[in-house]
């Protein structure tokens, strides 16, 4: 990998030669590299840009281990986010129970919330 300038953790995963495929996430193009046993070749394929691709792989990233600006940047934006979601989860139920006339629709809510929530869980 760092031959040919790969760097950060990688995906592996067995392909159905018996070889190796590793992914390695990149910002803007992730890499392909692909160990074929019968030849005995290592070939690396950068991706070009690709939006649908991007979106795909902001969604599976994680954590600050793969290193550069961008990926630190959105690691801070998705934390911000999963920050400013709490905040508002927790300002709703506080604004819900000063309402005392909507406290029976709230409870209603949050107990199917919570239902619904229980059933994807055992869903799983």
């Amino acid at each position: 990998m760092r031959d040919n300038g790969l760097k950060g953790p990688c995906g592996a995963f067995r392909n159905e030669e018996g070889g190796l495929n590793l992914w390695c996430p990149g910002f803007i193009t992730p890499s392909n590299v692909t160990y074929s046993p019968a030849t005995n070749r290592v070939q690396v394929t950068d991706r070009n840009f690709d939006l649908q691709h991007a979106l795909v792989e902001m969604h599976v990233r994680g954590g600050f281990e793969i290193g550069g600006f961008l990926h630190h940047l959105w690691a801070v934006v998705v934390d911000v986010v999963g920050f400013a979601t709490v905040v508002w989860v927790v300002s709703g139920i506080y604004m819900w129970w000063n309402l005392k006339r909507s406290r029976l629709w709230g409870s209603v809510a949050i107990g199917a919330g919570l239902a619904a929530f229980l059933g994807f869980l055992l869903a799983l």
